[in-house]
């Protein structure tokens, strides 16, 4: 059976992983992306449940009140990291230091320090991980782009999320204020959330999502809980896509969603001439997939055509320079298929 609900986020649809004992700190990356080629401004966001904490003491109704922690990376309109502590329901004056945000009951949050990050590069979507960790006496959060990290501190005592922490969402919404983050069509890409709370017990997945940004996804299948060994930590996870062939289910290592296979390729080349040789690159691509079109991609070189054209499984192309040239033969490439979504986006090496 295939899952279909627009949008993922909203506080309504998205997927949680939660366990039984506490956590000491989240991990989201997205293990497999296809078809991603745009995406307005956005947000990684590792969302604890709403839990339990003294901060609520001086509420208009503490039993009503309680705190949520986001984990955050912001893409726009400054590249940075930090920490979001909120107040839910405190129903009253917002205590010093905190800003009021009603909606329609009065809620209270502040910011950890922020940390500037160099904009990332979508190519390296596939390489983003955020990490949320929770100690006594300091909050943690870091975020790599695929190049490098960088990472900002907040202090826990803000909440105490150390000792009510058990369950976690992670996924990629709008930057803030509600905000939807839209990708391009066709767009597709497996959600992973890892948990680290000392065992290796599969997370439990909940629906629901304690965020109000959102994007233009849809949740495709089940959620897939995933048990741990050794350094592999327990996770969750799911397939989303605005694709609308996308199907998943879940497969014993990981989620399994009906991608065209990853294109391979081979090739050869010839040299000509004595002083400035020309030099003949051909490249042959291969996908299994029936009916699959690969499309390759090359940096440009001076003297040389590049493109990004289809071309049918066994098919080749050729690239001719002189060696006086900078040239580097060497880019990427994906598979389409009719009924299935775009394969990971893969390496052209030429020997």
């Amino acid at each position: 059976m295939v899952v279909r609900i627009r949008w993922v986020g909203g506080g309504t649809s998205d997927y949680y992983a939660e366990v039984s004992s506490l956590l000491s700190s989240a991990t989201g990356t997205f293990p497999i992306v296809s078809g991603l080629t745009s995406a307005t401004a956005y947000s990684l966001q590792i969302n604890a449940k709403p839990f339990s904490t003294s901060a609520c003491s001086g509420a208009a109704n503490p039993s009503a009140c309680s705190g949520w922690e986001q984990f955050v990376y912001q893409e726009s309109p400054s590249s940075v990291v930090f920490i979001e502590y909120w107040l839910l329901h405190w129903g009253t004056t917002c205590p010093s230091g905190w800003t009021t945000y009603t909606n329609p009951d009065i809620n209270c949050y502040k910011n950890s320090s922020a940390t500037d990050v160099t904009v990332p590069s979508l190519a390296n979507w596939a390489s983003f991980e955020l990490v949320g960790e929770a100690a006594s006496g300091t909050d943690e959060v870091t975020f790599y782009d695929g190049e490098g990290n960088i990472s900002a501190e907040g202090a826990d005592s803000v909440l105490g999320l150390e000792g009510a922490w058990n369950a976690a969402e992670f996924n990629v919404f709008g930057n803030g204020s509600g905000s939807e983050v839209d990708f391009n069509s066709g767009t597709s890409f497996v959600v992973k959330t890892s948990l680290n709370d000392g065992t290796t017990t599969a997370p439990a997945c909940g629906t629901e999502s304690f965020t109000a940004e959102t994007n233009n996804l849809n949740l495709v299948g089940s959620c897939c809980p995933y048990s741990g060994s050794g350094s592999v930590l327990p996770s969750t996870q799911f397939l989303e896509s605005n694709d609308s062939n996308a199907t998943a289910t879940c497969g014993t290592g990981g989620v399994q969603g009906n991608f065209a296979a990853v294109p391979t390729s081979s090739g050869s080349y010839t040299t000509s001439g004595m002083e400035f040789p020309t030099i003949t690159f051909t490249e042959y691509l291969y996908d299994s997939t029936p009916g699959a079109q690969i499309y390759w991609q090359l940096p440009g070189c001076s003297g040389s055509a590049s493109g990004f054209d289809p071309l049918s499984s066994g098919d080749s192309f050729t690239l001719v320079y002189q060696s006086q040239f900078d040239c580097n033969p060497s880019g990427t490439m994906y598979a389409t298929a009719s009924g299935y979504l775009a394969s990971p986006v893969t390496f052209i090496d030429f020997p």
